[in-house]
């Protein structure tokens, strides 16, 4: 399985030839799937803020260990902005 956070879709070929039958990413165009079907990917659009936001916290940290004089925060308002009805 390859994971690619954000828009990550134009690494599907990189998936399936590093030997992945699975694929999560976001902002996939609709060739793109048709690509990974024929491919045999299974492919799986998770949305660009489910793929992203998961790394923020850990970012966070990183930052703030690299940077200890300096005040990290994450946004308590962030969210995603897709609304499906």
């Amino acid at each position: 399985v390859a994971v690619g956070g954000g828009g990550c879709a134009d690494g599907l070929m990189t998936a399936i030839d590093a030997g992945c039958d699975t694929f999560v990413t976001s902002d996939v165009k609709y060739n793109g799937f048709w690509d990974a079907y024929e491919q045999g990917l299974n492919l799986i659009d998770a949305g660009h803020f489910y793929t992203e936001n998961p790394v923020v916290a850990v970012l966070a940290e990183k930052i703030a260990a690299a940077f200890p004089e300096i005040e990290v925060k994450i946004s308590e308002t962030h969210a995603d902005c897709m609304k499906f009805y």
